[in-house]
């Protein structure tokens, strides 16, 4: 699409991620007020992704992960 936006199938393709995968992520992610304009359903028959803030969204749950993976006295 010429602005950020892209399409499930698109989405999975670019970041090799499977259908399921991108649902369980996208359920999250809407779970989060800052990130859940991501997430765009103009109706319930098409869903849009804003990739750059999907990015931030998953730039989000990494450094969650490397927190968790962090010995707990490390931890900020």
């Amino acid at each position: 699409m010429a602005n950020s936006w892209k399409t499930i199938t698109q989405i999975c393709d670019d970041y090799n991620i499977k259908p399921q995968t991108f649902y369980n992520w996208a359920d999250k992610c809407k779970s989060y007020p800052e990130y859940q304009d991501a997430i765009i359903q103009p109706t319930g028959q098409r869903t849009f992704i804003d990739e750059k803030k999907w990015q931030g969204f998953l730039r989000y749950m990494s450094e969650e992960h490397r927190k968790k993976q962090l010995d707990p006295h490390l931890r900020r």
